[in-house]
């Protein structure tokens, strides 16, 4: 890693063989005197120090003129990483506080302040150990300052110098003045705030914002925002975080007394009755029957809401710099195999991990990326894809290495459909061990699903997709093997459950229109699947004998849920995903200038409108925990959310005066277009129809609001009142995403939610094709032209509308998201707005039950 004063390394003391973190100080700040001296505070801090919650320091040196650091090597997530999954459990939360204390206590004791806690600057190792890492910006209290201390101390913390990370520093230090312990405390409890909500105490746009707010605002009670949150816990924070250094703790001994009296006091407390029985995937049913009070469940008389017994965490199980994804459990829930780039990234390899020891075992050492491991039912083998070329692969190799064998191979032609759509698996094991289903792939034979004999290699057509079909994935067998589950997309992002009977060949849809659905996972038992959409979204319970359908939220992150046998261990893929809103002046329709971020926070932040009025940018944030409507200047600064009753979806969208809002949510397996103040309030449903009505628009005179539904078979563009009433189908020949020109005389479109087109619509019913070769969702209409990516996605481009001809932009330096039209021109055609991907990482977790 690299920060303003040097580098970090990871290296090997040769001496004792072991890892340490190497921190070097650049050439350029070492020749600065007052850098350099901090740099030696550093070392001098550190090795002050003796705790187990503290960083160790081995070694200070000095190497051709390059001053280094040799530090504890800690293996494992920062807590910032570490939180990106939401709140924490109260025992994990308790057990970090208590340590993080702990350290602070001692760090004081000794006279040495660290001035700079934040999450970042907290690890936590793979046995849970949490240690506090670089005192950069420590002070040193001497009981009998020398002169030279007294001198390197005033220099480091004289008054008007802000040191310290804005968002965790304390009143005093935001406002330059001299720090002591109590500071210290003060961004811890910021620290615990943030492990207990998931959110932070103070927001702000900028650096000076976040001051303002630390300096005059009022934290959200953290109960409002997690009402798990213990009183006890809530009063240690709120005291934690007052502004008056007088009011908070005055020691870190305080505190850690305090958290060690809660948690005692909460582990002595008589636990809850234990589910029976004790298996995760029965307390996750529980979980989900709790959660049915507050969304759609699609029985005619739900089953009355049932108390949680018990709260689903994730325990790291495999975390690095790269892409660790889809995890497949063993049989007997004790390995993990799953595909990773490497420590140094590039194409996906098969490797396989005990759960809870050892280190990862290599399986596959080709350059082609393999993906989707499943272990036999019986754990002797692990099988795998393969992308080969044009070609698509399934292998099969002993689970702990040795020679593989093709099962089968087929181009990828139709394939790419499932894989455009979110990476899904194209095969499935037989409970029997005997054979495989793989999803043939429409291109040598028809699109559907084929059993393969394993030993044999004969070959039976289970079912063959209805022409319309976009593509199938995910097939899972059930009920001991005599019924197989799978997803089918009649349409792009828009999937099926479908349950085939393998005797009589039967096949019905068990749940219609579930969205862009990822994965599936049979539960023990043969009647019930876990069905997720993505790792910001909640999953569904599915029984498949009465279709009944019930939400089950997973921890933050998680997807890709992998069953043992027993139903007793579950392993998913956490993602870490960082999107935000960036921007580029227009200085014509064909130029841009230089790129440059214009709203951003540590989570996910899409959907972009410029309002009619272009003095504000409304769009959708998952910064608070949960999606939710937005509102920044045009600026992108003092960003507000929007207060509202009922759940947030995407794809919003102004009213011609500014004063409301459109978008869709999805409510059950149905999609409906909503209305809601800019203001707040009650939103107001305007479609009521069992299907996915999505990314509504207004017509600019304010009497209709256009959307898509797919209520035809095909998603077709209809419109609304405004005020709601019968809706009116405007195309038939398919239509996406609309949105009428400036003057209201067209309606532009694409043809699909692929996007393969753009149409204009003429006043008199008549389409014109504009773009054929639109490359997904990501486009912009202005007054003159249409704004959008090439193929590659390496490029912004502008389409002229009265010549006809295309022309760069700007380059396009990190992934932009394709899945919404994260993307948007400001009505006078001067600045635009996209979102792309700044950072995504992807890992391997237990979920974990907690009381």
């Amino acid at each position: 890693g690299a920060g303003g004063m040097g580098e970090v390394f990871k290296a090997r003391d040769s001496r004792l063989n072991r890892f340490v973190a190497l921190k070097t100080l650049l050439p350029a700040v070492a020749a600065d005197e007052a850098r350099l001296k901090r740099f030696l505070l550093e070392a001098r801090a550190t090795s002050s120090l003796n705790h187990p919650n503290i960083g160790h320091l081995y070694e200070i040196g000095e190497d051709g003129g390059t001053y280094y650091l040799a530090l504890e090597y800690v293996e494992g997530p920062t807590l910032g990483a570490h939180l990106q999954s939401g709140p924490l459990a109260l025992p994990e939360l308790l057990d970090l506080a208590v340590q993080a204390a702990d350290a602070l206590s001692e760090a004081h004791s000794r006279g040495v302040l660290h001035r700079d806690l934040k999450p970042d600057n907290l690890m936590i190792d793979r046995r849970g150990q949490l240690k506090v890492l670089d005192f950069g910006l420590a002070r040193i209290q001497a009981a009998a300052p020398t002169e030279a201390s007294t001198t390197l101390t005033q220099e480091l913390t004289a008054p008007g110098v802000v040191l310290g990370t804005p968002r965790y520093m304390s009143p005093e230090q935001a406002l330059g003045r001299t720090a002591d312990g109590r500071s210290d405390l003060f961004s811890l409890g910021a620290v615990l705030y943030q492990m207990a909500t998931g959110a932070l105490p103070f927001h702000g746009a900028s650096a000076p914002e976040v001051m303002d707010a630390i300096l005059h605002q009022a934290p959200t009670p953290p109960v409002r925002l997690n009402p798990r949150v213990p009183a006890e816990l809530e009063r240690i924070i709120l005291r934690s975080i007052e502004k008056d250094p007088a009011l908070r703790y005055q020691t870190a001994a305080d505190l850690l007394a305090d958290l060690k009296r809660l948690k005692r006091d909460l582990e002595t407390a008589p636990p809850p009755p234990a589910p029976q029985p004790r298996r995760l995937w029965i307390v996750a049913a529980a979980l989900a029957a709790a959660a049915a009070a507050a969304f759609l469940i699609l029985r005619p008389k739900p089953d009355p809401p049932v108390q949680p017994a018990a709260e689903m965490v994730l325990r790291p199980i495999l975390t690095s710099n790269t892409r660790e994804v889809q995890p497949s459990i063993s049989p007997d829930g004790k390995t993990v195999a799953y595909a990773w780039e490497g420590e140094g990234g590039g194409s996906l390899d098969i490797f396989v991990k005990l759960i809870d020891a050892g280190s990862p075992l290599r399986l596959t050492v080709t350059p082609e990326p393999e993906s989707w491991p499943l272990w036999s039912p019986d754990g002797k083998y692990v099988a795998f894809q393969r992308e080969k070329g044009d070609l698509l692969q399934v292998l099969v190799m002993p689970s702990l290495g040795g020679a593989e064998r093709l099962l089968l191979e087929q181009k990828r032609g139709g394939l790419r459909e499932a894989e455009s759509s979110g990476f899904r698996a194209l095969y499935g094991w037989h409970p029997d061990g005997r054979s495989i289903v793989y999803v043939a792939s429409g291109d040598s034979e028809p699109l559907g699903l084929v059993m393969l004999d394993v030993e044999s290699g004969s070959r039976r057509r289970l079912t063959t997709a209805p022409p319309d079909t976009y593509s199938v994935a995910a097939p899972v067998f059930v009920a001991g093997g005599s019924h197989l589950a799978f997803i089918r997309f009649p349409q792009f992002l828009s999937g099926s459950v479908d349950l085939l009977d393998i005797k009589d060949g039967t096949c019905r849809t068990v749940m219609a229109n579930a969205g862009n659905l990822r994965a599936i996972a049979a539960v023990p038992g043969g009647q019930e699947l876990l069905l997720t959409l993505g790792s910001s979204e909640p999953g569904f319970r599915l029984r498949l004998d009465t279709s009944a359908v019930s939400p089950i939220r997973l921890p933050r992150g998680a997807s890709y849920p992998s069953l043992s046998a027993d139903g007793a261990r579950i392993v998913v893929e956490q993602t870490t995903l960082d999107t935000n809103i960036w921007h580029a002046a227009l200085t014509q329709p064909r130029q841009a200038a230089p790129p440059s971020q214009w709203i951003a926070s540590t989570y996910p932040d899409f959907d972009p409108r410029y309002s009619p009025q272009q003095d504000r940018i409304a769009f959708v944030s998952r910064r608070s925990g949960e999606a939710a409507l937005w509102i920044a200047d045009r600026a992108g600064r003092t960003p507000q959310q929007v207060p509202t009753k009922g759940p947030i979806g995407a794809s919003p969208n102004w009213s011609p005066d500014g004063r409301l809002l459109t978008y869709d949510v999805r409510i059950g397996t149905a999609a409906q277009v909503m209305v809601l103040s800019t203001q707040g309030g009650t939103p107001r449903q305007i479609t009521h129809d069992p299907f996915e009505n999505i990314v509504p628009s207004w017509s600019r005179d304010g009497r209709w609001i256009y959307y898509s539904s797919n209520r035809t078979g095909r998603h077709e563009i209809w419109r609304i009142p405004a005020e709601g009433g019968a809706s009116e189908q405007v195309t038939t020949a398919g239509g996406f995403e609309p949105e009428e020109s400036s003057d209201g005389k067209y309606l532009y479109f694409s043809r699909s939610r692929e996007a393969p087109a753009l149409i204009r619509r003429t006043p008199n019913g008549s389409e014109e094709t504009l773009i054929p070769d639109l490359s997904g969702r990501f486009w912009a209409l202005g007054k003159e032209g249409v704004y959008h990516t090439n193929a590659a996605r390496d490029q912004l481009l502008y389409f002229d509308f009265a010549s006809r001809t295309t022309r760069k932009l700007l380059p396009l330096t990190k992934p932009v998201l394709l899945t919404q039209r994260h993307i948007s021109v400001s009505p006078d055609g001067k600045e635009l707005l996209w979102v792309q991907t700044d950072s995504q990482s992807s890992d391997i977790a237990l979920v974990e039950y907690v009381r």
